[in-house]
């Protein structure tokens, strides 16, 4: 099981954020940067990459660079990702723990069941009895 953040936007969509390492950041680099709205970054070292590739065909450089991105991006992207949520709004709501990210968002939604559910009793009860 990993330990997942949950993030919530002010419309309501959720976003859940592994803790630790990412293994799709670390093997997709600049396009999952991309696929999460990490425009800049991922814009910049996809397009840093393209040139260093084409610049220099036959140089070490290039694939040093790649795993230097590669290592980085799994070791800082999903932080990244959560600077990009709160810069874009939302806000840290919970944490769980769950295999998935949409195992983590539906352990998320079943302790908001429980617990609005234990607090609506108590008001239900409250009620004056009629005789």
């Amino acid at each position: 099981m990993s330990d997942f953040r949950i993030y919530k936007h002010p419309s309501g969509q959720l976003e859940a954020v592994k803790e630790g390492w990412s293994w799709p950041a670390a093997a997709f680099v600049a396009f999952w940067a991309l696929y999460k709205k990490i425009w800049v970054i991922g814009s910049a070292i996809l397009i840093f990459s393209v040139l260093l590739h084409a610049s220099l065909p036959l140089s070490y450089l290039p694939y040093a660079f790649d795993l230097g991105c590669a290592l980085a991006f799994g070791f800082f992207g999903n932080g990244w990702r959560e600077a990009n949520l709160v810069d874009r709004g939302y806000e840290l709501i919970n944490d769980v723990s769950a295999r998935t990210p949409d195992g983590a968002l539906a352990e998320h939604l079943r302790s908001q069941s429980q617990t609005q559910g234990s607090e609506a009793a108590p008001v239900i009860e409250s009620f004056p009895q009629l005789q």
